[in-house]
């Protein structure tokens, strides 16, 4: 769980780096974290022997996971 938060985390640093308010860098590595479950949908679509529409399936639902997550975390911040 801990290790699988790094990938964010450094985005998040890195984007408060470069200039971005904590409100746009903290978006950022919500954005990252969607790419990463999108990732993980399709490797485990994949491990699964999984193709085609099936596969395609399953990584839209890794994904929409975190397109919820965002928009639960913007109904919450406003």
């Amino acid at each position: 769980m801990v290790s699988a938060s790094y990938v964010p985390l450094l985005a998040l640093l890195v984007a408060r780096a470069l200039g971005a308010t904590a409100k746009n860098a903290a978006m950022g590595a919500l954005v990252v974290t969607v790419v990463l479950l999108v990732a993980h949908g399709w490797a485990a679509g994949r491990a699964a022997q999984l193709r085609g529409p099936r596969l395609l399936l399953v990584t839209l639902i890794a994904g929409a996971f975190g397109v919820v997550m965002i928009l639960l975390k913007l109904l919450v911040t406003h």
